[in-house]
């Protein structure tokens, strides 16, 4: 392409903010990214001129992080970027009935969904025995 990394996100930030329309991005285990990653999150978010709105999710690891580098100088730019987050909202784990619901939706069965649900808390433990319960009904 011949840019660097940061000269490509300024493009798209830049086509964003040309563009009529606005976007939603989703980080999905922004837990795991460092303060430069997340610089170049907030380079993007910039560039956008507000059509472009974030969801970072992550585990609670995440806003601790965040308080401990905005607190310490030692992560440029992070108190900008900490004063820029409009909402930190824990969400609860599914229940039994939601999990059972999204099994079925993806091709279990109602009796096995009801049993999957209850040996199962989260949605990364459900998809792996929901993957499992599709192979053994294809057998």
């Amino acid at each position: 392409w011949g840019h660097s990394n940061f000269q490509t996100l300024r493009k798209i930030g830049k086509k964003i903010a040309g563009s009529p329309h606005s976007y939603l991005l989703i980080i999905d285990e922004v837990s795991r990214l460092n303060p430069s990653c997340m610089r170049t999150i907030q380079d993007l978010y910039e560039a956008s001129e507000g059509r472009l709105s974030m969801v970072l999710a992550g585990t609670p690891l995440f806003k601790n992080r965040m308080e401990r580098w905005k607190d310490k100088n030692n992560a440029v730019g992070m108190a900008e970027l900490y004063s820029r987050i409009g909402l930190w909202a824990a969400l609860n784990p599914p229940v039994a009935a939601e999990l059972k619901d999204v099994a079925v939706a993806n091709g279990v069965t109602d009796d096995a969904a009801k049993q999957i649900a209850r040996q199962h808390k989260d949605y990364r433990t459900l998809t792996t025995a929901v993957k499992k319960q599709k192979f053994v009904d294809n057998l």
